[in-house]
């Protein structure tokens, strides 16, 4: 399927499903921790709230050329059972107002 897109100079706000089916038992959300992983040079400001267990809204600021694409890893810890895995996300950057 086609990536997600960010609008030039926006903030994008993407809430993700969090694969936690290799993890020994499904964590709470406060058990989970993220970091954000991959080229980090374009991104200004991140953060990641999570929503449930098997939820989390990605927040990020750019400098990314138009037409690029920003490939980042999401490494998702649970801190109760020691378990990490890792999701990756594809965001394509256009003009302001073309999202869909």
């Amino acid at each position: 399927t086609d990536p997600p897109m960010m609008e030039d100079g926006t903030t994008l706000s993407y809430t993700f499903t969090v694969n936690v089916s290799a993890f020994p038992q499904t964590p709470t959300p406060s058990a989970l921790t993220y970091t954000l992983v991959g080229n980090l040079s374009p991104i200004t400001t991140w953060s990641i709230n999570p929503q449930t267990a098997t939820s989390a809204t990605l927040n990020l600021t750019h400098t990314a050329l138009l037409g690029s694409y920003l490939t980042l890893g999401i490494v998702v810890t649970d801190t109760t059972n020691q378990s990490t895995g890792l999701q990756l996300v594809t965001l394509l950057i256009v003009l302001p107002g073309a999202a869909q």
